[in-house]
């Protein structure tokens, strides 16, 4: 449960460092921005045209080319901190929904699900920025489900043998060495 616990502060820890970089800092590149402002002749305090603006970039799927490093760095604490959050509550779930009072929860599980979950978020914002349909976006995250599915049901249970037999391999070798001296 110790693990939970740091999970847990450590995402809300990354949540509001993302809130601050979303609101300190811009995530548009100003010198992209100025050029706009200057080709479609923006007035100081015309906040509505800009905004309009910004809108039409988005409906044109040109917004990418428009936002700064500061976007993409408050994106990916973002992204850590539902990481963190994910793979925390997922530890939870499977300790008391799924496991033995002596069983521990798979943390392996919980990662490898969590970094899918945060995969699947990120490519459709940023497909749907870059413009594709919602349908062909939500085909690829069901993609990324039917991965998980299948590692799940046929290539776990052959790591879990695979595993099994290098430990057995390894006590009979350390069996034998034991008895040769």
């Amino acid at each position: 449960m110790k693990r939970v616990v740091i999970l847990l502060a450590l995402g809300v820890f990354l949540l509001f460092l993302a809130r601050y970089f979303f609101v300190n800092f811009s995530p548009f590149n100003l010198n992209q921005i100025q050029h706009l402002i200057e080709a479609n002749n923006i007035k100081p305090g015309e906040w509505d045209v800009l905004n309009s603006t910004i809108q039409i970039l988005i409906d044109k799927n040109q917004i990418l080319e428009y936002l700064s490093n500061n976007a993409l760095i408050a994106s990916a604490v973002f992204i850590s901190g539902i990481l963190c959050i994910f793979i925390g509550l997922h530890l939870i779930i499977d300790k008391f929904f799924f496991k033995n009072f002596y069983e521990k929860a798979s943390i392996f599980d919980a990662v490898r699900r969590g970094i899918l979950f945060c995969v699947a978020i990120s490519l459709t914002v940023y497909l749907k920025l870059y413009g594709l349909d919602l349908q062909t976006i939500l085909l690829i995250d069901l993609l990324l489900v039917i991965v998980e599915i299948l590692f799940f049901h046929y290539i776990k249970p052959h790591i879990k043998i695979g595993v099994g037999k290098v430990v057995e391999l390894n006590k009979k070798i350390s069996a034998s060495n034991s008895t040769r001296k």
